[in-house]
């Protein structure tokens, strides 16, 4: 089990530091493989090798999931070696390796092409100073908690106030991106039997939409030197829905 620990961490120090390499945007056209290799710099291969297993072991489905995955989202978010130094030069050594461990987890635990995507797009605001750390890892994890549709939906619905109680509505108020109001009784409910409540996307959602889902679409929305930070939204997405009776 040590030597697994150990194997783990030279992985999350090999792809902290890949991300401060120049030769970073070679690999962008390559393999899976040699992207994996490029960025474990023989380390795993290695130990490979010293226990007798083969290539086709090492790279068995998990593992080339998260290495698609890993490739697309460094290669999709880092354009230069410019962006890649806006982006680590914001943190401390540890404070980067506790950052990069982090984002690893989250391209882990990532279920489909289009959050990657979107979680390259999110990492892009974080290094422009559109948004906090804060608000960065919130809006991951709530893009782990919806699926694709349900972002999809979010994104062609987003300026509506007022929408029929359909499935989606329900998962999104769930999540905390929409509320739902009784305009008499005038708090947060959750009805299965009412046809149509009065529904807003709650300031969280709009963050996800405009910095994640539709970010670079200025025909929707504009970018400003103003950081947007987690401790300024409103409360209202973050609330625990209260069951009508």
């Amino acid at each position: 089990m040590e030597k697994i620990i150990a194997k783990a961490r030279e992985i999350h120090s090999d792809i902290a530091g890949v991300i401060k390499s120049k030769e970073l945007k070679e690999y962008a056209d390559g393999s899976v493989e040699d992207f994996a290799s490029m960025v474990l710099e023989g380390s795993i291969v290695s130990a490979a090798k010293q226990i007798g297993a083969t290539i086709d072991f090492l790279f068995s489905v998990p593992d080339i999931l998260f290495w698609d995955k890993m490739k697309r989202f460094l290669c999709g978010t880092y354009s230069d070696f410019e962006f890649q130094k806006k982006m680590f030069e914001k943190f401390s050594n540890k404070e980067w390796m506790d950052f990069t461990k982090r984002q690893i987890h989250i391209i882990n635990e990532i279920d489909d092409d289009a959050k990657v995507v979107y979680f390259s797009n999110l990492t892009k605001s974080l290094a422009q100073d559109f948004i906090d750390l804060p608000l960065y890892f919130k809006l991951a994890q709530v893009l782990q908690a919806t699926t694709r549709e349900e972002l999809e939906y979010l994104s062609a619905n987003i300026n509506r106030r007022k929408s029929p109680r359909d499935v989606f509505m329900i998962s999104l108020v769930q999540i905390g991106l929409a509320t739902s109001y009784d305009p008499s009784q005038g708090f947060l409910r959750f009805s299965t039997t009412a046809r149509q409540d009065v529904v807003d996307f709650t300031k969280l959602a709009h963050c996800l939409d405009r910095f994640a889902i539709a970010f670079g679409n200025e025909d929707k929305y504009s970018y400003d030197e103003v950081m947007l930070k987690l401790a300024d939204l409103p409360t209202e997405g973050f609330h625990q829905v209260k069951i009508a009776k």
